[in-house]
């Protein structure tokens, strides 16, 4: 519980940081906070771009957590959960907490200058998500079951919605062809 406050207390100081940075330096903030709501049209295009690229950022980041060096210094504290709970997503090394947990959902709707309600929208798709696959109820077709399965074996399913798993073979596809078990 320690580890998830402070990692909460680092994503406070860094939202902090940027808005300190943004105010002193006279610029805009990086997401559109108006009156005005986004049109239907740029929601869903905010959102699609947002999901994908989130995909994208924790796959990548995940899996490179996964290079041995870098789990036994930083990933392996939240491997420690062989049987996820919901608290278990944010008990992480600060250095996994921002580079596969907070830069993937946070940079996506940044770069597309999204409006704030796309931006929240989007956070809370990610956190319920997230929680969901750490809790062990299986609400989003077994993507729960398939995140235990990573938590068992260390090698399969890296990504979030699954799709650069399905595309870079690192789902369990492969295993169930040649009768590969465990």
């Amino acid at each position: 519980m320690v580890i998830c406050i402070r990692n909460q207390a680092i994503v406070f100081a860094l939202h902090g940081a940027l808005l300190y940075a943004t105010f002193a330096k006279g610029l805009p903030p990086s997401i559109r906070v108006d009156a005005k709501l986004p049109s239907l049209e740029e929601f869903v295009r905010d959102l699609f771009f947002s999901v994908l690229s989130r995909e994208a950022l924790f796959y990548s980041s995940h899996r490179i957590l996964h290079l041995r060096p870098l789990y036994r210094r930083f990933h392996k504290q939240h491997h420690k959960f062989t049987a996820p709970v919901a608290f278990s997503s944010q008990y992480a090394h600060p250095v996994e907490h921002i580079s596969a947990n907070v830069l993937p959902i946070l940079l996506p709707p940044l770069l597309l200058k999204s409006h704030i309600l796309t931006m929240w929208v989007f956070v809370a798709f990610q956190l319920i998500e997230t929680s969901t696959v750490h809790s062990g109820y299986d609400f989003f077709g077994g993507a729960a079951k398939k995140h235990d399965r990573h938590h068992e074996r260390f090698d399969v399913y890296f990504g979030g919605i699954g799709l650069l798993d399905y595309v870079l073979g690192t789902d369990e596809r492969e295993d169930r062809r040649r009768g590969k078990k465990d």
